[in-house]
């Protein structure tokens, strides 16, 4: 099996209006068809003045997948770095990356067209935190972002 690596950047959008909630992008897997729920963001690129830095690639992503223009140098809090490997269109896929958290007022979504977007859905917090327990959701930043909020109001503080 082909493998490929590259630098990548995400967010948790979260807005605590009415209830605590993080959006989380549907994808479906072009080869397998398996579907999962990720937090947005991409790989960092190159531009004429050289690498981009995590948090230009981070308001580039997000203005490319979900239509969020919005500047996250002073609102971005890094939750998570380190490696993932998964298997995603028939390629293992190697990452080094990080993910960051930008709380935002609620706002829908205008998604970029791809055959492997689903969709995307506000999640509150106490549905992500259970989803993240029994195993439906398996992202290791899931699980350090819902821990941040365990015993607050609307969350669930079981382990």
């Amino acid at each position: 099996m082909p493998s490929a690596s590259r630098r990548v950047v995400r967010a948790f959008i979260y807005s605590d209006e009415s209830q605590p909630s993080v959006l989380l992008l549907h994808k479906q897997d072009p080869t397998t068809g398996a579907d999962c729920w990720i937090i947005p963001g991409g790989g960092v690129g190159d531009t004429d003045a050289g690498p981009e830095d995590d948090l230009a690639a981070l308001e580039r992503e997000l203005d490319e997948e979900l239509g969020l223009r919005t500047p996250v140098a002073n609102t971005a809090q890094l939750v998570w770095s380190g490696d993932e490997s998964f298997e995603w269109d028939g390629q293992l896929h190697h990452r080094d990356g990080c993910a960051f958290t930008i709380k935002v007022p609620r706002f829908e979504p205008v998604l970029e067209t791809k055959p492997s977007t689903l969709g995307c859905r506000w999640w509150p917090l106490l549905e992500l935190q259970a989803a993240v327990r029994e195993g439906s959701i398996r992202f290791a930043p899931i699980g350090a972002f819902t821990s941040r909020f365990d015993g607050a109001e609307g969350t669930d503080s079981r382990p």
